[in-house]
């Protein structure tokens, strides 16, 4: 490459180096590097990070906005057309609006500021996936499918992820267990949370690099789905926002968006970028910038696809086969208590309480408490107490199956 730069590798009269091996010579001692790496957005060939050089060798590239700013959908009707009519609720539509404003405007200015992940959830044609394909891969540079790096069977390269902007899962995979949706969940979080990522190419021994882009999920409503989004427990509640979507019944056919990436995009970012977002969905004192909303709909889906709503569906099984005078008072007992009754409701069909401890049935059972109104309670206890914690059922809208169908006073075996 040297030599077709112009450099010879002749040295002059007189001369013990060539142009080609000072020109070697002056790459070996003032520009060696430690590391290449993709450092996405970075308006510089060289960067630094950690006191290590790296060579960046990012490619991707944001689309330029239009020059011309108008109302919205003025230039962009179509975008508009959709983005008005798949949302739920108009701020679930602000609120992507703005997760998104933060993303381009920060890679724009060639130092991506940390994000949330972003879920989107619904029924078919409620336009995910377009949203994917036709608004953020050509506005960010490209997407990666993230898939196989979040289930483990990436083989641990991670580099076509880390080369992207955008780490996508698009529906593509169910999370088969508990399990795997745990570690589903854990390398969404490790992606969002972590500033700095194991970079491994194939062949190329593996360096650390830091990498901001957005995770994003495109899911059904269905409960195979909804598995895919992680827990939302108290570590990733910052570190998620979820929108619902809805189906939009006479939405126009896939041909009149054939070629909206160059017809309307550029001006629906020049419009994103003029754009101030309601207060609503800003979290100007957080570290990602917006507000880590759930929407409702997926909360309740994502409960309904959880073992704590199946263990509300056997309370109220075991409920309903109460004798009239049991199910006048609440049940007071500890978790141990309660999994012997409902072992003893279930003795009949026991694969229902498979894998069910009184450990796992606590956890749920506070699950329960905490979102209230499902006739669930943790019973008060002094600060001193050393009871073991119970917990208080009542479930006076459970409607009766006649008389106890089974001996709530026998123990089952453990």
């Amino acid at each position: 490459m040297l030599k077709v730069r112009g450099f010879s590798d002749r040295a002059a009269k007189g001369q013990t180096a060539s142009p080609l091996d000072r020109a070697k010579h002056t790459i070996l001692k003032h520009r060696r590097v430690d590391g290449a790496a993709p450092f996405l957005y970075h308006k510089n060939d060289i960067f630094v990070r950690g006191g290590r050089k790296f060579l960046n060798t990012s490619t991707v590239s944001i689309m330029e906005p239009a020059s011309s700013v108008g109302a919205w959908g003025q230039h962009f009707p179509l975008i508009a057309q959709v983005y008005d009519n798949v949302f739920a609720k108009p701020i679930y539509r602000d609120l992507f609006l703005a997760w998104f404003k933060r993303f381009y405007e920060s890679a724009e200015e060639g130092e991506l500021a940390p994000g949330q992940a972003l879920a989107m959830v619904g029924p078919i044609h409620c336009y995910k996936s377009w949203t994917i394909h036709k608004v953020l891969k050509p506005a960010m540079g490209g997407f990666a499918d993230f898939s196989s790096m979040a289930s483990g069977d990436a083989g641990g390269f991670t580099a076509d992820v880390f080369e992207s902007p955008l780490a996508v899962i698009d529906d593509a995979r169910g999370a088969s267990s508990e399990e795997k949706r745990n570690q589903y969940a854990a390398q969404i979080k490790k992606l969002v949370a972590n500033p700095v990522h194991a970079y491994h190419k194939k062949f190329e021994t593996p360096t650390e690099i830091s990498w901001s882009g957005r995770v994003v999920l495109a899911l059904n409503d269905d409960p195979f789905s909804i598995r895919l989004m992680p827990n939302l427990e108290i570590s990733n509640a910052d570190k998620m926002i979820a929108v619902y979507m809805k189906s939009w019944e006479d939405h126009p056919p896939s041909e009149v968006f054939k070629n909206i990436e160059t017809t309307e995009l550029p001006h629906f970012l020049a419009w994103i970028k003029a754009w101030n977002p309601p207060k609503e969905v800003l979290d100007e004192r957080g570290r990602y910038g917006i507000r880590p909303i759930i929407a409702e709909e997926v909360q309740e889906r994502i409960f309904q696809s959880s073992l704590a709503y199946s263990i509300q569906e056997k309370l109220a099984e075991w409920w309903a086969r109460r004798t009239a005078s049991e199910r006048k008072t609440p049940f007071v007992g500890t978790a141990s208590a309660i999994l012997d009754e409902l072992g003893n409701c279930f003795r009949s069909s026991p694969e229902q309480m498979r894998g069910i401890t009184h450990t796992i049935l606590s956890a749920r059972l506070r699950e329960l408490v905490s979102r209230g109104d499902l006739g669930v309670d943790v019973v008060k206890r002094g600060p001193k107490s050393k009871k073991s914690l119970q917990f208080s059922i009542f479930l006076p809208w459970v409607e009766p199956k006649g008389d106890v169908t089974y001996d709530s006073t026998e123990k089952s075996v453990s």
